[in-house]
């Protein structure tokens, strides 16, 4: 039986637990601070796919066109952010991937080396990448990732084969 609120019964008379799911409408619209649960919900998550290459030695970072922007919904949540590609060419290489925020290192991706070494000059090996990192978010103004690189030897080529098999994933959770 549905709790009817009326002039004579009040607010400050309804019980917990007498209103129930079954009785809120699903098309209710209901604010996400109010629900209960707890921590580690997903608020958002940013997606993009890349094509093009990148070939690279240097022995600092480089910037690649890889990056993606978010605008976090709360100051307190945690941003899982990733970057992968299925190709990734090297020869005679050894090469990190690093996720910068805003220009900025960040802690949680620091000096991620691959630690692939071919000690070949005249053969090429693919192989693929994923680069994770974890940060708080701070604030809830823009934020851009994007990924850098660098590395030793002949060279390493972060790319795709035109299908746009590189991807950034960018994940607000609630903390």
């Amino acid at each position: 039986m549905p709790t009817e609120i009326s002039g004579s019964t009040g607010v400050n008379k309804i019980q917990d637990n007498t209103i129930v799911n079954a009785d809120i409408n699903s098309s209710a619209a209901i604010a996400g601070s109010k629900i209960s649960g707890g921590t580690g919900k997903v608020l958002q998550i940013k997606t993009a796919q890349f094509t093009g290459s990148v070939t690279t030695m240097s022995s600092d970072w480089v910037a690649l066109p890889d990056q993606l922007a978010i605008t976090p919904l709360s100051a307190t949540s945690k941003l899982y952010v990733t970057c992968q590609s299925s190709n990734v060419w090297f020869r005679n290489a050894q090469f990190g991937y690093q996720i910068f925020r805003d220009g900025n290192q960040t802690s949680s991706s620091s000096n991620f080396w691959q630690g692939f070494v071919h000690n070949s000059s005249s053969n090429n090996i693919n192989i693929p990448v994923t680069i994770p990192c974890v940060v708080t978010s701070g604030n809830t103004n823009s934020t851009t990732f994007r990924l850098y690189t660098k590395g030793s030897g002949d060279y390493h080529k972060w790319q795709d084969d035109s299908s746009g098999d590189r991807l950034m994933v960018i994940m607000e959770i609630e903390a």
